[in-house]
């Protein structure tokens, strides 16, 4: 039968925890490198996507490059991002 988490809260077992490595790397240096991998990931998936579809609707070199520059703007804010921490060494 399950009496509880160790302590008498569940508070208590977080707070434990806030020191733990995994793989000798701190939770927020985990996080860190999967944000950056995970959405680089994800833009690169997404930039595949587009010039697919661009390939099969036919578009020509100028419908291609509208596509891009119109569906790819959401992509500039994570990578202006990237580069101004990558710049200033933050």
């Amino acid at each position: 039968m399950f009496r509880g988490f160790p302590g008498g809260s569940r508070g208590n077992l977080f707070q434990k925890l806030e020191g733990v490595f995994v793989f000798g790397i701190t939770e927020e240096r985990m996080t860190e490198i999967g944000m950056n991998f995970g959405i680089t990931g994800f833009i690169l998936f997404m930039l595949f996507i587009i010039w697919e579809l661009a390939q099969k609707s036919n578009v020509g070199k100028r419908g291609t490059a509208v596509m891009f520059m119109v569906l790819g703007t959401g992509m500039v804010g994570f990578v202006a991002k990237f580069l101004i921490k990558f710049m200033l060494k933050v």
